[in-house]
């Protein structure tokens, strides 16, 4: 998650370059940018807080915690450094018992503190996910619907609700403006169709993204949509079998979105409106609701992953670019799995080291839970958005169950 740990950060003085670890402890809370009990004994589920004191970094550089619990990585925290000197903390709910070692990296990989401790017996806790705030914050909980049935298997798989989204006050909760829903060319009310959400990604709209995806495709036709399907399926009788309907959220991917405190709300905003945009949907068209696929580049890859790890019964998976991939609730991989869901990934070849290595990791969860992806590279790709050829065979692959 990305998420299970999250940093606050306070300036304290200087403008040097390197990252040198002064001081870090685990221990029971941070006051005040103040360790508070230091420990190394927690209990099973406790939540854990690594406190740290950074000197000599450069302003606007990154590090990362790494909590990995009986030598199985669980979850990696990038944190920002916008000061020289600074103290910072993240936190995690220790709900395997074991032993927890926490390594801080910095961008570069190098090894800059390592700290162990224990979590005692117990059950698993299922934990919240939360933004620390130097304000009062309010929680919202998504509600799904009670039962849903998996559309390639006989079982019956009883959702569990999202976790808690903590929010801070001052975000963005809400997306006020309709969504723009693109039909398929003749299309057919008496047919079911897949659905394709375009979530935006940072400095750009949904509707930019799939704009520059018909851009891509090189095709003419009458509509933007027309344009798009052509450039997909060559074939007219692939084509027609494949058509889709396009939603795009309203509203604009900015880097406060991005960012720790503002991605909760992200993440809670767009939620709402695609859950909201597919009940209006299979009210008013036909959709195919085992078939119902989210995509982005990078922020719209993260909350593209982001809620289709919340709702499993409600998305089929989801066609990822230039994103971790890292939001995680205890427990839901297991309903991923049950449900079948499927990931297309791609990552560019000179992508940052920080978001290649939460990448891999997040594929090693995939992998451990029997959860299906296909992973490729953008040849020749920094921080870039999947090529259109991609985005087809993602297409195929996700929505379509073709490998």
């Amino acid at each position: 998650m990305r998420w299970m740990a999250m940093g606050f950060l306070m300036v304290l003085s200087g403008q040097v370059t390197g990252q040198i670890i002064g001081e870090a402890t685990l221990c029971e809370n941070v006051v005040s940018l103040n360790a508070v009990n230091p420990k190394t004994a927690f209990a099973s589920g406790q939540k854990a807080y690594l406190w740290m004191r950074v000197n000599e970094a450069t302003p606007g550089s990154s590090i990362s915690v790494e909590w990995i619990c009986n030598d199985k990585m669980q979850h990696t925290t990038p944190l920002n450094l916008p000061y020289a000197s600074m103290r910072t903390y993240a936190f995690k709910t220790l709900g395997i018992d074991g032993v927890w070692t926490v390594v801080i990296r910095a961008a570069d990989g190098r090894e800059l503190k390592r700290l162990t401790c224990t979590a005692g017996s117990g059950q698993v806790a299922s934990g919240s996910t939360e933004i620390i705030s130097s304000q009062s914050s309010s929680t919202v909980v998504a509600k799904p619907s009670a039962t849903t049935t998996s559309s390639s298997s006989s079982t019956t798989v009883t959702p569990v609700k999202p976790n808690a989204l903590t929010l801070d006050p001052g975000f963005e909760l809400e997306i006020k403006e309709n969504s723009k829903i693109l039909l398929p060319p003749q299309f057919d009310k008496n047919r079911k169709y897949p659905v394709l959400v375009f979530l935006p990604p940072t400095g750009m709209s949904a509707e930019g993204l799939f704009e520059n995806y018909v851009g891509m495709g090189g095709a003419h036709g009458s509509t933007p949509m027309e344009s798009l399907l052509q450039g997909l399926f060559a074939d007219k009788t692939e084509r027609k079998r494949k058509e889709f309907i396009v939603v795009l959220p309203a509203g604009y991917g900015s880097t406060t979105d991005h960012s720790w405190m503002g991605f909760s709300a992200c993440i809670h905003r767009y939620e709402e409106k695609v859950l909201n945009d597919l009940k209006r949907l299979s009210q008013e068209y036909s959709v195919d609701e085992t078939k119902v696929v989210l995509t982005g580049f990078s922020l719209g890859g993260d909350l593209s992953w982001a809620i289709s790890h919340r709702y499993p019964y409600f998305f089929c998976g989801g066609i990822i670019s230039g994103s971790r991939i890292s939001y995680n609730e205890p427990g839901k991989m297991d309903h991923l799995s049950k449900q079948h869901v499927k990931y297309y990934l791609a990552l560019g070849e000179f992508e940052s080291d920080i978001r290649k290595t939460v990448f891999e990791q997040s594929k090693q969860l995939l992998d451990k839970n029997a959860i299906r992806y296909k992973s490729v590279v953008i040849k020749g790709g920094e921080h870039a958005p999947m090529t259109f050829d991609q985005l087809r065979e993602g297409i195929n692959f996700v929505m379509f169950g073709e490998d």
